[in-house]
């Protein structure tokens, strides 16, 4: 069961996730329309997914005042190489004071302890190395003054237009390339020689592109794969992505052997 922690003075108890707790989709609470709430858990099978299914286990804090849950910490857990060591690096994806629209200093309280919490649970060597996330303005001035976060840097977003090109054009793809169903144990080799380059990265091996593709609940990606006998030179993951706009898709993941040129021009 799940680890309370002791009641604060206006009743709110903090609670860790463990297996073995109510329902999951009982977590959930309305959210804002921020950049995070889109990857948030919506139905049972997408809280499966994310707390039973991670390779790298599960991240929740809650937030409860008779009950009911008032706000949660959730976190994507990533298993990482640093240094030829594994880690973990966890996305967070921590819901704002605001996501129910009850703004306020109970609201504020809340939400800190909750976070707070999810710090001092998993924030710790043996657990997680890192935490990071993209939290809208408001959450993240309350991070920076609570909770000692820093802003590391600004993302850009690398945009190609196709051009005029006909729907069967944007289709086609080149004669090397083939549709990929799952990832299996020739995606374990292609990231461990590319792991060598690189100081740290996201172990992509199949356990992970499995679940993080293929097994998602909500989304369908592309999956596109050179391979030449039994071994992957390179694969791409996309999906259309509609929150840019019309036919717009999203290049997610994309990993080629070092120095196979071919491979990442096709």
């Amino acid at each position: 069961m799940s680890t309370p922690l002791p009641l604060d003075p206006d009743g709110l108890e903090v609670r860790t996730w463990s297996p073995g707790d109510a329902p999951w989709a009982q977590v959930s609470h309305s959210e804002s329309g921020a950049r995070e709430a889109r990857f948030l858990p919506r139905t049972q099978a997408e809280w499966d997914w994310v707390l039973g299914q991670n390779p790298a286990g599960a991240r929740l804090v809650r937030a409860c005042r008779g009950g009911q849950v008032v706000t949660s910490a959730l976190g994507l857990a990533v298993r990482t190489r640093v240094l030829g060591e594994t880690q973990r690096f966890t996305n967070w994806l921590a819901s704002g004071p605001g996501a129910r629209g009850e703004v306020g200093a109970g609201t504020e309280r809340a939400w800190l302890a909750a976070a707070s919490a999810f710090h001092a649970e998993y924030l710790r060597p043996e657990v997680d190395l890192l935490h990071y996330g993209w939290p809208d303005a408001g959450t993240r001035e309350l991070g920076r003054v609570h909770l000692e976060h820093e802003r590391l840097c600004v993302q850009s977003l690398l945009v190609r237009d196709t051009g005029p090109a006909t729907s069967a054009e944007l289709g086609a793809v080149s004669p090397l390339v083939r549709a990929l169903a799952r990832f299996g144990p020739e995606a374990d080799v292609l990231y461990a020689c590319c792991a060598t380059h690189w100081n740290a990265s996201a172990i992509r091996d199949a356990a992970f592109l499995n679940w993080r593709f293929v097994d998602h609940p909500r989304y369908r990606y592309r999956l596109l794969g050179v391979q030449s006998g039994a071994t992957l030179r390179g694969y791409a993951v996309a999906r259309l992505g509609d929150e840019l706009g019309p036919r717009q898709e999203l290049l997610l993941d994309w990993l080629v052997l070092p120095g196979d040129e071919e491979a990442a021009e096709n």
